[in-house]
């Protein structure tokens, strides 16, 4: 009989989660890197201000925070 921890996996919605940071006049950073289907491409930063309205991202990827710059993004 297997418990299902390990089964489960996280779908979460990042624009509703960065909508919930929102109200709470709190600043909203999306892990780029760790974005699935993102490839680490900096097409993905226009996509990240428009449909998710966040306030910044997190890289290490300097191409990345370049280009996340270029759209007037917070960067860590």
């Amino acid at each position: 009989m297997s418990s299902g921890l390990g089964a489960a996996r996280c779908h979460c919605n990042t624009g509703d989660s960065v909508q919930q940071t929102k109200p709470a006049a709190k600043l909203a950073f999306i892990p780029a890197d760790l974005l699935e289907g993102s490839s680490n491409q900096e097409a993905v930063i226009p996509f990240l201000k428009i449909v998710t309205g966040t306030d910044g991202i997190i890289s290490t990827k300097p191409a990345m925070l370049k280009a996340a710059r270029q759209q007037a993004f917070c960067v860590i």
